[in-house]
This record gives structure tokens, C-alpha cells and sequence, in this order.
């Protein structure tokens, strides 16, 4: 009976009741660097044509949800995502205050560790995660500088193999993400359209892809992550502290500031306006 639906995700497939004079936007919630939708797996039913109105925020986007996704051009709306608005308007006092509710230090560079979320190996049981990583280590290394906070993806149900400790924490019941972007100085992640979220704020953001051959042929990839990416493919965790500690931080920014004018295109900052325009208008 609503006269207005707005979502974010793939729920199109089922919803074959909406009626003519139903307004129905779809938000999405991320820049696509992994295949998905009609791309992806051998599922080939996804169909959003009866979706009115679809965000994007760059050319790049546009073209994979009209493929992957069977959007009408029609319904493609220039406006950047809602959800990163927040994202192009940040202040420094608006990220001393949160590193204060974050119980996070200020004299320390935050590192915030974001891997996408994998899929079930046990036919849907659980979707668990397990980085090659020694928490240890990361405290050896980077304990006089600086602090990680590692946030598994949301459907992910289980984290295994990591040790937190003061130096590696764990922030992944922490509700809102765009929080822990602010604070952080560097974003490590994989495959997950995180980077493209963390990219607006033009800081480093390194892609620490382990399982990179295997990903990209399983699942499939948008990108060659060593040409595509700021910091190419880093495999182990050693390639990733060695980063870290030996980056040219200012250098790293200009590398992200590259991404989004030249690859990603990113449109944004007043999305929610924008859509909102868009959905009432007469």
C-alpha cells in the first residue's frame, strides 16, 4: 500500500507487486569493485527494471548496475550515494570528538582494517572470516604508532584466528561505519566497496588481497587491482606493515585523489537532497 518504497539492496527479485503508481528508489550501498548482480555466480534473474529512480556516483557505476542489475537508463540518477554524504563534509573537531567516544588516542595514527565479507563454504551455515594475520606482530611493529581497528563486514557471522590486543582492536559491533572512516589515517581492506566510501576523504587506502588469483576467478573482479589500485596487491601481511611504515603519507592521499577523478568519478555530498527531490517531485 506504501506510495514510496526506498532500499538499498537486491530485493527487486521478489517484489513483483508494486504498483503503477508507486515511487520506488533505490539507494544501493557501494561501488561495485567485485562482480555482482547478473555478473556474479550463476544466478541470472536479478531485474530492476521496475525500480524508478537508481543512485550512482560515477560513469563507472552506472554501466555495471545496467548490466549486472537490468536498470533502466531512464531511472539512473546522478547524485552520489546518500549514505556518504556525511563523508564530504567532515571537520577536525568533528574527529577529535569521535576519537574521544571511540576511546581512541590522539597522538597515534588510526588504522582502520575493512575486508568485505566472504561466502558460506558450508552451504550457508556460516559466513566466517579468517585474515593471515598475527596480531602479535602488528603489535611489534606498529605498537609506537599506531592503533588498528578491524571491522568485519556485517553479514559476516565469524571471526576467526585474531587475537586483539591494545594495538589491534576490535570495532565490529560498532554501528556506523562512516565513524570509524573518519577517524582513520589509513583504510586496508580487499575487495570491499568500503574503499570507494573511505576514497572520499582522499587518504591511503591499501588493498591487502591475499587470495587475489583465487577471488578473481571465483568470484570475479571489475579491476586489475596491481594497475588499478593505489597500492597494487599487497599478499602478506609483511608487504602490508612494510607499506605502512615506509609509505610517503602525502604521496599515498595524491594516489587515492587519483582514483576517484580519474577511475571512479565520484558524484556525491548532497545525495540525500538530491534524492529526496527526485522521489517527491510532481
Amino acid at each position: 500500500k506504501a506510495k514510496y518504497w526506498v532500499t538499498c539492496v537486491n530485493i527487486e527479485r521478489s517484489l513483483h507487486y508494486k504498483k503503477r503508481k508507486c515511487r520506488y528508489l533505490n539507494t544501493w550501498h557501494g561501488t561495485a569493485f567485485k562482480h555482482i548482480g547478473n555478473d556474479a555466480g550463476v544466478r541470472k534473474d536479478f531485474d530492476f527494471s521496475s525500480v524508478d529512480y537508481f543512485c550512482y556516483a560515477s560513469e563507472y557505476e552506472k554501466k555495471i548496475y545496467m548490466n549486472a542489475f537490468r536498470t533502466r537508463e531512464d531511472a539512473m540518477i546522478p547524485t552520489g550515494l546518500p549514505r556518504n554524504d556525511e563523508l564530504y563534509h567532515v571537520t577536525p573537531n568533528e574527529i577529535g570528538s569521535l576519537k574521544d567516544k571511540l576511546g581512541l588516542p590522539r597522538d597515534k595514527k588510526i588504522i582502520l582494517y575493512a575486508p568485505t565479507w566472504r561466502e558460506s563454504t558450508d552451504n550457508g551455515k556460516t559466513c566466517a572470516i579468517k585474515p593471515p594475520i598475527n596480531t602479535k606482530k602488528w603489535e611489534t611493529e606498529l605498537k609506537d604508532n599506531y592503533i588498528t581497528l578491524f571491522r568485519m563486514h556485517a553479514y559476516t557471522n565469524q571471526l576467526l584466528g585474531l587475537e586483539f590486543n591494545d594495538t589491534i582492536r576490535d570495532y565490529s559491533a560498532y554501528p556506523n561505519v562512516n565513524d570509524l572512516f573518519k577517524v582513520a589515517d589509513i583504510l586496508i581492506s580487499d575487495y570491499s566497496a568500503s574503499m570507494s566510501d573511505y576514497a572520499i576523504l582522499e587518504r591511503p587506502v591499501l588493498c591487502f588481497t591475499y587470495d587475489y588469483e583465487q577471488y578473481r576467478d571465483e568470484r570475479g573482479l571489475y579491476l586489475d587491482f596491481d594497475k588499478d589500485m593505489p597500492s597494487g596487491i599487497l599478499r602478506t601481511e609483511d608487504d602490508v606493515l612494510k607499506y605502512i611504515k615506509n609509505m610517503d603519507y602525502e604521496k599515498e592521499c595524491e594516489k587515492t585523489r587519483i582514483m576517484i577523478k580519474e577511475k571512479l568519478i565520484h558524484l556525491g555530498g548532497h545525495a540525500t537532497e538530491m534524492c529526496l527531490v527526485k522521489l517527491f517531485e510532481k
